[in-house]
């Protein structure tokens, strides 16, 4: 195993690099996982666009902290895993010593431990998370279901986090759209004299008439119209996507070994 991996490492507010960094280094108590999934879930894009969390994660550090992987290194202490497992590890545990802790609050833990890194080809899983809140993934579910048992589900997903990032796009997009859409049937309309000389949209438009709408006319030309225009997009999606995937801020990064899904 190499000395160096790469991972995605949080700088400050909406700036995060990817960029090698070392293989972090375990202890006793601790083992060592290769990343299979990393998940994004609100409270990543939260410290993404704040640059920060008071308790989390303090700038520059390794990013994510939903995961799950391979058991590739474990310590001298360490009895309830193996190598080779595969296993989920939360990104925090409590203490089991402060007064909330004595009373089942241990989600209010005053030294609640957390655990970053998920962003990365490896992780440290410390010695607190291994007893207390790392899990051996059964058989039956993938990587990418064990991940998600800390993280979001697909639609929570995409409503949580793909479209609060995309809406201004799809506005400004929709704008636009409107617009040049307007101008290109205003023109046609007034600019066209003939039926010969009538673009599509004006010619769509004129199945509307004094004595009804010729629906069927209309359903027709629409579904002309929209031929090249399908058989056009079809021919670029490759292009359109790989476009769409290299000028994400967050998306999915592809780190050595690993996945990291929105």
């Amino acid at each position: 195993m190499n000395n160096h991996m790469m991972a995605a490492v949080l700088y400050g507010k909406e700036h995060l690099q990817v960029e090698p960094v070392a293989v972090p280094t375990i202890e006793s108590g601790d083992i060592l996982v290769r990343v299979k999934v990393a998940l994004t879930c609100g409270t990543d894009v939260k410290v993404f666009r704040r640059g920060y969390h008071a308790r989390m994660i303090v700038p520059p550090a390794v990013f994510g902290h939903e995961l799950a992987g391979d058991v590739v290194a474990i310590g001298e202490d360490v009895t309830n895993f193996s190598i080779g497992q595969r296993v989920v590890a939360a990104n925090s545990a409590p203490c089991g010593d402060c007064f909330f802790c004595h009373r089942g609050l241990e989600n209010l833990c005053e030294d609640l431990l957390f655990n970053n890194g998920a962003y990365a080809e490896y992780i440290r899983i410390p010695r607190r998370i291994v007893d207390l809140n790392t899990l051996v993934i059964p058989p039956h579910v993938s990587f990418e279901e064990a991940a998600m048992v800390d993280g979001d589900s697909r639609l929570g997903a995409l409503r949580r986090v793909v479209l609060p990032l995309v809406t201004p796009g799809l506005a400004a997009t929709a704008v636009f759209c409107l617009i040049v859409s307007w101008n290109e049937f205003l023109f046609a309309l007034v600019l066209t004299q003939t039926d010969a000389a009538m673009t599509l949209p004006v010619g769509i438009a004129g199945r509307v008439t004094q004595y009804g709408i010729k629906w069927g006319a209309m359903s027709a030309a629409a579904v002309v119209a929209m031929i090249p225009i399908l058989a056009f997009a079809m021919s670029v999606q490759k292009y359109l996507v790989r476009g769409l995937s290299l000028g994400a801020g967050l998306g999915v990064f592809a780190i050595g070994s690993s996945t990291t899904i929105l």
